[in-house]
């Protein structure tokens, strides 16, 4: 396991290194302000089988899915 702080000096290394592990199928671990959430590609399917597989979850309950909307905040 790897442990990685990121902060305002590091923030663009840190980026990088999230993106590769993403791409690795790699499954990560976020804390917000009140869970820790599990990180992964959703459009690998091996990456999402390990979600299910560490949450012990019936594949046949969804999982939620965060998305970037690219319209939210430009001027339209």
């Amino acid at each position: 396991m790897e442990i990685l702080r990121v902060s305002r000096k590091n923030f663009k290394k840190a980026t990088k290194t999230i993106i590769k592990k993403l791409k690795q199928g790699k499954v990560l671990i976020c804390p917000t302000d009140t869970i820790y959430g599990l990180v992964a590609d959703a459009t690998n399917k091996k990456a999402v089988r390990k979600i299910f597989k560490i949450k012990k979850r019936k594949e046949n309950r969804a999982l939620p899915l965060f998305v970037k909307n690219e319209r939210i905040g430009r001027n339209r």
